[in-house]
């Protein structure tokens, strides 16, 4: 019994070696070869193993990498043979490393002593580009004096992958442009980047135009690091200034830090700067405020009237304003804004007053009331009607019209202004007040064409009684009022000055 036990595990011991596979697994062949060189952009790998293999493990520990994974597919022709098949060709030559790590197995679970290592090249061409020269140079510092309207080239030693180096492209501050390819010597296609500038770059100003060492020559190598031009537009690196603003009649500046008086309404206004002027620019710049419409125009590029459309309103204070948005012709801005305030305060700029207002009852003796339109504290005015059989009803009020009360001073006023908006009112004064008829003016004289005189009917007077014979019942005196229109419609001097606010004088009989 003994011995049939012992030949039957042998037997078993047989049997089990004679069926499993115990061999290595290894690769019997593989493409491309290890080391080769010129292999082409659209290769595909393909691999034969000893043995039938796990197609999972393979596929999960198979990779290929160049500057970057290469994606593909799986195509297996076989248990032991497969395929890899780039999606897309590769971009870029150079070194390709394939890897299998020793982990995989084939069906029998045996697997390779080693990791599978292999490299290949694509292509033959390994040498990166270089730049040879651009426009604007390259200088240490910034090259200066290039023409805002220069458009920007790059020269290679090499045809370009215009995709990479457009990329790559950077002009800083942004400049709207677009790219145009063409050689740099003859036979070397995409060897020279032009970017054509579609508005100008500004004047004065530092740009720094750069491409990126990442953009490639068409066999896939890099420039491996920038290459960086910093250039500085024109050669007036010096901002124009305002140099003054006055009266181009009078051509003496007017002081930026005060306000300038004794300014005619009807001045022109005239601004000289350091050097030519854009015009259109400076126009732009130029403001007045309160608002005024006018025209420009130019003496010379270094000098700007600007003339109101209509005179100024009198005795008001303008503030002239030029930003500093106003350029020069090289388009440099002013470094700063330029202002100055005017008063239109000249002699033939100020608004018409009222001055001397005298009353008399019989048009001979003349007495002061008021020097100008009396405060309201002290209205109304009192008058004196007179006496005289029969008592008089009428009274004459003279006034005279000025541009200042001090120094005291007569103007001239359109006379017909003046008998166009004059207005006599009447108004009852005091408790159980009779019915009086309304004044009315009777007549409009001139002394000279800054005096006048006015006479009123009919009108109140204490001395008259008005419950003869009986006479216990006197007139008592009514309020009156005197209007002379001011404003843009209403009393004008020979300059067309208005008078600012309607000028208005109360006046009676003392109760």
């Amino acid at each position: 019994m003994k011995k049939f036990l012992i030949f039957s595990a042998c037997a078993l011991s047989v049997l089990i070696s004679c069926d499993t596979n115990y061999d290595t697994l290894t690769i019997v062949y593989s493409s491309p070869v290890n080391n080769s060189t010129g292999v082409l952009p659209d290769f595909f790998v393909e691999i034969e193993f000893s043995s039938d293999v796990n197609r999972t493990d393979i596929e999960d520990n198979f990779s290929i990498k160049g500057s970057g994974d290469v994606p593909g597919n799986f195509q297996w022709i076989n248990g032991k043979r497969f395929r890899y098949i780039p999606v897309n060709p590769v971009t870029k030559t150079g070194r390709y490393l394939m890897e299998i790590t020793r982990n995989v197995r084939d069906t029998d679970g045996n697997t390779m002593d080693t990791d599978f290592l292999s490299d290949f090249y694509i292509g033959t061409d390994f040498t990166p580009p270089a730049v040879l020269s651009s426009d604007p140079p390259f200088t240490t510092g910034a090259a200066y004096n290039i023409a805002v309207n220069q458009n920007l080239t790059i020269n290679f030693s090499k045809s370009m992958n215009r995709e990479s180096v457009e990329k790559g492209f950077s002009l800083s501050p942004d400049v709207t442009g677009y790219f145009v390819w063409s050689e740099s010597s003859p036979g070397l296609a995409n060897s020279r980047i032009t970017y054509t500038l579609l508005v100008q770059m500004a004047y004065g100003k530092l740009y720094s135009m750069s491409v990126g060492g990442s953009a490639m020559d068409i066999s896939g190598n890099s420039l491996g690091r920038d290459y960086r031009v910093n250039f500085i537009t024109g050669s007036d690196f010096t901002p124009p200034t305002v140099a003054g603003i006055y009266d181009s009649a009078a051509a003496v500046y007017w002081f930026n830090d005060a306000v300038n008086t004794g300014i005619s309404k009807s001045v022109e206004i005239a601004a000289d700067f350091s050097e030519p002027m854009d015009r259109v620019s400076v126009e732009k710049a130029f403001s007045i405020t309160p608002s005024a419409a006018g025209n420009f125009s130019w003496v010379s590029d270094e000098k700007l009237l600007f003339k109101p459309s209509a005179p100024l309103s009198p005795e008001t204070v303008y503030q002239i304003y030029i930003d500093k948005s106003a350029k020069d012709i090289n388009g440099l801005s002013l470094s700063s804004p330029y202002s100055v305030e005017i008063k239109t305060s000249a002699d033939n700029s100020l608004y018409v007053k009222c001055g001397m207002i005298w009353g008399s009852g019989d048009n001979i003796t003349y007495n002061l009331l008021s020097e100008g339109v009396p405060l309201p504290a002290n209205w109304p005015l009192i008058i004196t009607m007179g006496t005289g059989t029969p008592v008089p009803q009428y009274y004459y009020i003279r006034l005279q019209f000025v541009s200042l009360l001090a120094p005291y001073t007569p103007v001239n006023v359109s006379k017909y202004s003046v008998i166009d908006n004059i207005l006599i009112e009447t108004f009852k004064s005091g408790p159980a007040a009779i019915n009086v008829d309304k004044a009315k003016i009777v007549s409009i004289a001139w002394t000279g064409s800054s005096t006048v005189t006015i006479q009123l009917s009919p009108m109140t007077n204490k001395l008259i009684a008005v419950n003869p014979p009986a006479n216990t019942i006197f007139h008592t005196p009514a309020l009156y009022r005197l209007t002379l229109a001011g404003g843009a419609n209403g009393i004008k001097d020979i300059n067309g000055n208005t008078a600012l606010n309607d000028i208005v004088i109360e006046f009676r009989e003392a109760l």
